[in-house]
């Protein structure tokens, strides 16, 4: 658990002296736990990007493919859903699902019960693709487990890696 003294204010954006809440001091060992999270964090993100850059896939297709994925099969996602997912504006939404559809790695199919809406699923090869990446991605987490599950362990003192 964090520091257990108490600050009024501390952290607290835009934060006066009428809406001061208490809030717990934090130590040292808090702060660096963060910085080796966010660290992390970086270090996977930058990891991510560049496989998926070089996989030709990019961030947001990966994470739109993913959502779909994740979704279930038995219930597909319409382009409103998916922009809620990734918070995103639904015209951005639909601009994504067109370019991934170009790809061939989803589709559009009729929501059976209402034929105006369209509902969104991988195609085999869009199924394909994410499958390899994602695995890569599992693998990493993998590596980097230490850090991202023993934040709150006291116990766990993972340096950040390079």
């Amino acid at each position: 658990m964090f520091g257990a003294d108490l600050v009024k204010g501390q952290g607290m954006p835009n934060s006066n002296a009428q809406n001061m809440v208490q809030m717990p001091l934090l130590s040292r060992e808090d702060y660096e736990k963060l910085a080796r999270f966010r660290h992390a964090l970086r270090q996977f993100t930058a990891f991510s990007d560049a496989m998926l850059e070089r996989s030709n896939l990019g961030p947001r297709r990966y994470q739109a493919m993913l959502a779909i994925k994740a979704h279930g099969d038995d219930q597909p996602m319409s382009v409103g859903e998916l922009a809620r997912l990734l918070l995103i504006r639904p015209n951005t939404a639909a601009e994504l699902v067109n370019r991934l559809e170009n790809a061939n790695l989803i589709e559009r199919v009729k929501d059976p019960k209402d034929r105006r809406r369209a509902l969104l699923a991988l195609t085999a090869d869009g199924a394909r693709k994410l499958a390899e990446v994602a695995h890569v991605h599992i693998e990493k987490l993998e590596e980097s487990r230490a850090v991202f599950v023993g934040f709150f362990d006291e116990e766990t003192q993972a340096a950040p890696s390079a």
